[in-house]
């Protein structure tokens, strides 16, 4: 069945219209009719089958039939803290795209000395709100084509020192790996550190690297170094590779 994305809570029984994007999906690209069943899900683990009952103006209209209890790729919740918001050519996007697919939970654009502001943008000139809502975009894309139940979130991008507080404040229950020329092999540290990998943080610098106060910050705050192998990676290519490893 083709999945589609919606905004409201929704339980069996309920009626719920369909955006007027995943409604010309449906009814123009999938050509869909009414009496034909379809899965929709809230991006934040519910998951139903439905039926299409009717399309309008506003857009299609499902009715939800049954719930789906036991849905499929939730066990994981690593985050990606990554330095890639001055990617050019489509490098970021591709980033966010397959953070999707490899089931990341978050996306946090990393800002750092080397990094630099957020940079491309839409045509109102508003720069950082036009990548940001173009990530979101291919986010949800992603997450749609990847059947996840839960969808990718991009969050807003925050500063070193305020990832460094966050690393302090969960690390004596969840694993920061951070990424660092010459350390241990990324698999050797999961295994040894002794918590519960189905959830952590994973943190990638730009290009360029962090500074050497930005490294000693992120580790005295808890962050463990970890290597990606001999070879230098594009920041996407290590943000994978680490996301893949765990």
């Amino acid at each position: 069945l083709h999945r589609f994305y919606v905004d409201a809570d929704f339980a069996r029984g309920a009626a719920v219209t369909l955006s007027r994007e995943e409604t010309r999906h449906a009814t123009k690209a999938l050509r869909l009719k009414p009496g034909d069943r379809l899965e929709v899900c809230d991006g934040r683990g519910t998951l139903g089958i439905a039926r299409l009952c009717a399309v309008d103006g506003v857009g299609a209209t499902v009715e939800v039939e049954e719930m789906v209890a036991d849905a499929l790729g939730s066990g994981t919740a690593w985050d990606v803290a990554s330095a890639f918001g001055g990617l050019k050519g489509g490098r970021g996007d591709w980033l966010v795209e397959k953070c999707a697919e490899l089931g990341a939970r978050t996306l946090v654009p990393l800002l750092t000395t080397r990094s630099g502001a957020i940079g491309g943008g839409d045509r109102d000139g508003d720069k950082k709100r036009g990548r940001e809502g173009r990530w979101g975009r291919v986010a949800h894309a992603a997450s749609k084509q990847s059947l996840r139940v839960y969808g990718l979130q991009v969050a807003p991008p925050i500063g070193v020192e305020a990832l460094c507080e966050e690393i302090a404040k969960d690390c004596g229950e969840r694993l920061t790996l951070l990424a660092a020329a010459g350390a241990p092999p990324i698999a050797d540290v999961a295994r040894a550190s002794g918590l519960d990998l189905r959830s952590g943080r994973i943190v990638i610098g730009p290009e360029g690297d962090f500074t050497d106060e930005e490294l000693k910050a992120m580790i005295a705050a808890g962050a463990r170094p970890v290597g990606l192998g001999s070879l230098r990676l594009r920041v996407e290519t290590a943000a994978i590779s680490a996301l893949a490893a765990v």
